[in-house]
């Protein structure tokens, strides 16, 4: 026996290189029922060794037919609910790997920059430079206008939300549809005041500032007052000089990055300003903002008296669309609550379309130096502007190559701006046609207004007791109003994106729903690699190739 042997397995090394004849028909017949012989009892082998769940009654021996016909339709049926359901977890973990959870401690206010304070003043003319009012009354009554009043009527129009109530009487396709450059400059040159020296006061954590830590920004409403913005030359990566003649940049950013934020030590000298304060005392106050009677306009804001107020990122052009309202001779008391979103380590190496947001280097945006949704929105709207009409407006990023719209443009400028928001709205969020989406690291702000009548006037009369008349404006001409602008709670609790799936949960849950439908885990699938390559050499090489299965029964047979 053991030289039939000997020879078998000789046999079998030298089988490769051996040229091997042709069997005979009736030889090749039996070599076949003889490999299907094998193959049937080494899998019933297998399914009496193998830990997966009712796969050793599909082999067992001696069984009826029925029975293995039985079992097989439940284990198939048990499989292909485990697949299903493996492909659902992979589904998930590939198209929503990221989930928004509340930080486990909370955020002191001294971490995050003060929002940047922008007030638009709803009065854009002095009245004694331009009439705006009797440049409508007389287009009205078909009155002639000289050139030079209608070019800048023409201009100033662009901040006149109202100016669509007069259609009727002034056609705006005869209007130029371009300006130059420098004609915006006018926004400037006809700005009222709102500062009265004296009188008005703007504290910062108690300290008094002055005025001009206020910028002039470019906005749809026309020119405004920005308080703790970035410069334009930190915001923009090329500033256009129609937009520095008159803004005045009196701060450098001093130990901030948006990726970085503050260092940990200094707390005063630093810009962005901040504050490790809550209440009235730890915020802005912007005290007497003044208004004259004579300047109103009743026509260019559809009767609107007051200042839009907007709070927003410093390193954003304020969205005057999200504002609240400061009217005349009131007191408006604006609680902040930030809301802040960070990222954490385990995604950085996923992709922005999975992690569904961008750090600050993964996108680049051709106008503004940092990447937020906001400044990309807005880029995205003005290459769409000049795609549509051939110029942007004067509040957008623009080049000195690009023309901006003019009073003739205006109906273009609203048209594209409604198809650009509705392609946006309809696109899959963050997929539109910039897929902006929202930074990693992203930060807002909720407020909470509350407002009070403020009779100033009570204290214009002790004013005049106590001899200072003289130096105070006309009351009758006057109107003043208070903003007060703080953090609500010295500490807050911001969010966090989060892994929802990593490898550790997806196999995990894998595993879970092998091991509860079919008893399946990783020793089986090493049973299963095992059956198929190392026991079957193994055999061959030990019982030869006729029984290399390896059954008792077959050698047996063999052997007589």
């Amino acid at each position: 026996m053991d030289a039939n042997k000997n020879e078998e397995l000789n046999s079998f090394e030298l089988a490769p290189f051996v040229k091997q004849t042709p069997l005979h028909p009736q030889a090749e017949g039996n070599s076949r029922r003889n490999f299907l012989r094998n193959l049937s009892l080494y899998f019933s082998q297998y399914c009496d060794s193998t830990s997966i769940h009712g796969i050793k009654y599909v082999g067992q021996r001696g069984r009826y037919l029925l029975e293995k016909l039985l079992w097989f339709v439940y284990v198939t049926g048990i499989f292909t609910i485990c697949a299903i359901l493996i492909n659902k977890t992979y589904n998930k973990w590939q198209t929503s790997p990221v989930i928004v959870t509340f930080s486990t401690t909370e955020k002191p206010i001294s971490d995050i920059p003060f929002p940047a304070v922008t007030i638009c003043p709803q009065t854009r003319f002095d009245t004694e430079i331009f009439n705006f009012t009797d440049i409508i009354l007389k287009k009205m009554q078909g009155l002639h206008v000289p050139k030079d009043e209608n070019e800048m009527f023409e201009t100033l129009s662009m901040v006149c939300s109202g100016m669509f109530d007069f259609s009727e009487f002034i056609q705006f396709t005869d209007s130029n549809k371009t300006i130059d450059d420098d004609a915006m400059l006018v926004l400037y040159l006809v700005l009222p005041e709102i500062y009265m020296p004296d009188l008005t006061k703007v504290k910062w954590l108690g300290q008094e500032l002055d005025f001009d830590t206020f910028i002039h920004t470019y906005t749809s409403e026309g020119l405004c007052y920005t308080f703790n913005m970035l410069p334009y030359d930190e915001v923009f990566r090329d500033v256009d000089d129609y937009i520095t003649k008159n803004t005045k940049n009196t701060e450098t950013v001093r130990q901030w990055s948006l990726d970085g934020g503050y260092p940990t030590d200094n707390y005063t000298d630093s810009y962005p300003r901040r504050t490790f304060l809550s209440g009235i005392q730890g915020g802005l106050l912007i005290d007497a903002m003044y208004s004259n009677t004579s300047h109103l306009d009743y026509l260019c804001d559809q009767s609107l008296q007051g200042y839009k107020v907007a709070l927003h990122h410093p390193c954003e052009i304020p969205n005057m669309d999200k504002h609240f309202r400061l009217p005349l001779d009131q007191a408006v008391f604006v609680s902040v609550k930030p809301v802040m979103i960070t990222i954490s380590e385990d995604l950085l190496h996923y992709k922005p379309e999975d992690r569904k947001c961008y750090l600050g280097h993964e996108k680049y945006l051709h106008f503004y130096k940092h990447y937020t949704q906001e400044n990309c929105l807005r880029e995205c709207l003005a290459n769409y502007t000049i795609q549509e009409c051939g110029c942007v407006g004067f509040n957008m990023p623009t080049t000195s190559q690009t023309v901006l719209c003019g009073l003739g443009s205006i109906g273009c400028m609203r048209e594209s701006k409604m198809r650009y928001l509705e392609n946006e709205t309809d696109a899959e969020f963050g997929k539109g046609r910039c897929n902006c989406w929202p930074s990693c690291t992203s930060l807002s702000y909720d407020v909470e207004t509350s407002q009070i009548g403020w009779d100033w006037h009570k204290a214009f009369e002790v004013f005049d007791r106590a001899g200072l008349k003289g130096d105070l404006p006309d009351e009758r001409q006057s109107h003043f109003s208070r903003l007060n602008v703080y953090y609500k709670d010295l500490q807050f609790l911001s969010s966090e994106r989060n892994e929802l799936y990593g490898y550790v949960d997806f196999f995990s849950n894998v595993g879970g729903l092998m091991g509860l439908f079919i008893g399946i885990s990783v020793t089986s699938c090493v049973e299963i690699l095992y059956f198929l390559t190392l026991r079957l050499v193994c055999n061959i090489r030990k019982y030869g190739r006729r029984v290399w299965s390896g059954e008792p029964e077959l050698i047996d047979s063999k052997n007589e």
